[in-house]
């Protein structure tokens, strides 16, 4: 399907790129070292291997941070689109499934069974992943309903299986005191210290996710009509429940897996731009991408200017429940168009 943006679509791909720049920008020469453009450039010429201060922030510290805001922050808005649109329901956004819970239990399983001793540091990331992708498989098998998936179900077991294991990460954390501050640190969320193998696994999940939730485009536009109405167009609606449900699994067990639980990002992204597209709803998916990534790394770069280190994800919590409060308010009432 031909899907070239026209009119506010083509305007909303312009201000989101430019989002991203500022936010790149902003990432790169932001926080205790401030860097200038000049050194910017300076250090980006001499690559990752010079021994001056400023390439090394660069390259070893700020880049990959920053990167990493960008692909968590793409990968969360794309999926908040996503499910909005595949459930129908505006309040929706990656983590109303209980893939984050799954995703933060496997990680304070990890931390609290003695796991980082034995297997090492990549045992966090790993665990929280299986753990997303292990709340993912229940909901899924637990759904379907002779040979379908239930959207009513999905959403029921949903946000039940989310109760459930957020309890029983409290318990897990209760239980472990003497690890709680290493544990907590990761709930919160983080973008930083991150290696550059760690950025390329996430921008694997990150990619293959949210490509695939792209591809879908039209067909969960279509879905937000009802089954029938996409299923009398040509849509194979089973098909594409699957292939979003998994899709958002993958992106957004691997944001949890390498960044821990980034709120709002899923919901303030999709909400932003679907009042603007005016008729070209079909490009909701991209564009929540697009600004899920410039919108999160704009809030990690401004983060560093607090002189106390601020988790992100208290930033992201604090404006995206402005930044939702002031949406409902203007809208006055909350719907898909």
């Amino acid at each position: 399907m031909k899907s070239r943006p026209t009119g506010p679509a083509r305007a909303l791909c312009y201000q989101g790129s430019a989002l991203c720049l500022l936010a790149l920008l902003c990432g790169l020469s932001l926080g205790r070292a401030e860097l200038g453009l000049a050194e910017l450039g300076s250090a980006l010429s001499e690559g990752p291997w010079s021994a001056r201060p400023s390439a090394i922030i660069l390259w070893w510290v700020r880049l990959p941070q920053t990167l990493t805001a960008l692909l968590s922050g793409a990968a969360l808005g794309a999926s908040g689109a996503a499910l909005q649109s595949l459930l129908r329901n505006p309040l929706a956004d990656p983590y109303l499934l209980g893939i984050s819970s799954g995703g933060g239990l496997g990680a304070a399983l990890a931390f609290t069974s003695g796991a980082l001793l034995s297997l090492g540091l990549w045992a966090l990331p790993m665990a929280s992943f299986l753990g997303a992708l292990s709340s993912c498989a229940l909901i899924y098998a637990w759904a379907r309903h002779e040979r379908s998936l239930s959207l009513e179900r999905l959403i029921l077991i949903g946000v039940a299986l989310n109760l459930l294991l957020s309890a029983l990460l409290t318990l897990t954390l209760t239980l472990s005191d003497e690890q709680l501050g290493g544990v907590w640190r990761w709930l919160l969320g983080r973008v930083d210290g991150l290696s550059w193998s760690e950025v390329s696994w996430l921008a694997v999940t990150s990619v293959i996710g949210g490509l695939s939730l792209i591809r879908s485009r039209r067909a969960l536009w279509l879905l937000e009509g009802g089954e029938e109405l996409a299923w009398s167009l040509g849509v194979d609606v089973e098909r594409v429940k699957r292939r979003a449900l998994w899709a958002t699994a993958l992106a957004v067990g691997g944001v949890v897996a390498f960044c821990g639980i980034i709120g709002f990002v899923g919901l303030m992204a999709p909400h932003y731009v679907r009042p603007r597209l005016s008729g070209e709803s079909q490009l909701l998916v991209p564009l929540s991408a697009l600004y899920g990534a410039g919108g999160l790394a704009l809030c990690e770069g401004l983060g560093r200017l607090s002189s106390q280190p601020l988790p992100l994800g208290v930033i992201t919590g604090c404006v995206g429940g402005l930044f939702f409060l002031w949406a409902v308010g203007a809208q006055r009432d909350v719907r898909l168009c």
